[in-house]
């Protein structure tokens, strides 16, 4: 019988040799023995030694103990733990040098592998698409929200392999601010991470008092501005909640609005129907007072000579005997409308009415107009209709010159000066 003397493990053939061995050991061999290479094991049979080269062992054949090749991979036969054997124990081409099939996690590093530990384990060193465990290998493992294999912004996975959204703490691709879990809300500096500004939607907590995005107006609830519209804020509101008949600036009843928006404050307006020159005499005429320039007002003269020089305080019209009544009319408009004009009246109309209205809104501008004609049928009718407390003083809010009452409204701060 065959007796395995010593057995040592071979570095060269591993496994494979201690299986052959052991297969070899079960032979009946009666004729002979083997020798074998001492880096393998010794065989006896019948007290002969037969010794085989490396790489072989001892086997019974027809005519006795024989040595036969130790089966490995690299022999081309396909052996039993073997995927393949191509003959070779070159890496990369069909088969590999551990007679298995290429592939990441075959222990084999190959074309288009980092690393090949023999498993696909992620996070170990090399992970399972044979690739080092590192942030932008598209393998997402400890201390990474994410692995996009690109390690690129802008994606959802960030550089450093931490999701880009909204509260995580970090100004991502495409944001301007980021303060954190919760604190992104609509109403502070940064809504959904993004920087507040007018217009966008939000309101700013402190600093807005309103925000309608795209519907913002002057004209509706929610000026340009982010303010909310009100009464006094010199933009008049046509449209939303609430209307406004006008809005000068301020909530007073000064100015060209009266308090409360609701109503304009109205001009003083009055009239003169005149009458054909040949039923006036020379030297009549009227007194206009516009209740802020002067206080005896301007008195207005007809005569048929050639006038002496005007004053602040008489005007003199000339006449022809034969002016009809709108020639007289036109004459007294254009004498009422000269530009070296102190009176804030202004004269417009047709035919013989010489229609009259105040140059600024205002109750006290409602004034007598004094009549020096003897006809009955020069009519006169007095300035009234003006409602308002007249123009504004100085640091009230305006929204043009003629709530001022210096007639100049600031158009930076819009306060009179």
């Amino acid at each position: 019988m065959l007796q395995v003397k010593s057995l040592r493990y071979s570095r060269r053939y591993g496994s494979v040799a201690v299986v052959a061995a052991l297969t070899a050991a079960a032979l009946s061999i009666s004729s002979s023995s083997c020798l074998f290479d001492t880096r393998t094991s010794v065989c006896e049979i019948d007290g002969a030694q037969l010794r085989c080269k490396p790489g072989q062992t001892c086997a019974r054949g027809s005519a006795g103990a024989i040595c036969v090749d130790i089966a490995r991979c690299g022999d081309g036969q396909f052996n039993p733990g073997e995927e393949c054997d191509d003959g070779n124990l070159v890496d990369g081409d069909d088969c590999d040098s551990n007679c298995t099939l290429p592939r990441c996690g075959n222990g084999i590093i190959t074309a288009g592998e980092q690393c090949d530990d023999g498993n696909l384990v992620d996070g170990d060193g090399c992970d399972s698409n044979c690739t080092s465990t590192r942030c932008g290998n598209g393998i997402m493992t400890v201390g990474e929200q994410c692995d996009g294999g690109d390690n690129s912004n802008g994606d959802g996975c960030s550089e450093s392999c931490l999701k880009e959204e909204c509260d995580n703490s970090v100004i991502d691709y495409n944001e301007e601010c980021d303060l954190g879990l919760g604190k992104n809300l609509e109403t502070s500096v940064c809504p959904y991470c993004h920087l507040a500004r007018c217009g966008d939607g939000f309101t700013y907590e402190g600093v807005e008092g309103c925000d309608h995005g795209m519907m913002n107006s002057n004209n509706g609830d929610c000026l340009l501005n982010c303010q909310a519209a009100m009464c006094g804020d010199g933009y008049k509101q046509t449209q939303g909640s609430r209307t406004e008949e006008c809005d000068d600036g301020n909530n007073l009843d000064c100015g060209t609005c009266r308090a409360g928006c609701g109503d304009s404050a109205k001009h003083s307006q009055g009239s003169i129907d005149t009458i054909a020159a040949s039923s006036i005499y020379n030297g009549e005429g009227f007194t206009l007072h516009d209740g802020t320039s002067l206080v005896t007002g301007v008195r207005f003269v007809y005569t048929f000579s050639d006038p002496p020089p005007d004053s602040d305080t008489l005007i003199q019209i000339k006449l022809e005997s034969s002016d009809a009544s709108e020639v007289v009319a036109d004459k007294t408009r254009g004498a009422i409308n000269r530009p070296s004009m102190k009176l804030k009246i202004t004269a417009s109309g047709a035919g013989n009415r010489v229609q009259l209205e105040h140059d600024l809104t205002g109750q006290s501008n409602n004034q007598p107009i004094e009549r020096y004609v003897s006809s009955g049928q020069f009519v006169i009718d007095g300035m009234s209709r003006g409602t308002g407390d007249g123009p504004c003083g100085i640091n009230a809010g305006c929204a043009s010159h003629d709530d001022c009452r210096s007639g100049t409204c600031n158009p930076m701060t819009h306060l009179c000066r």
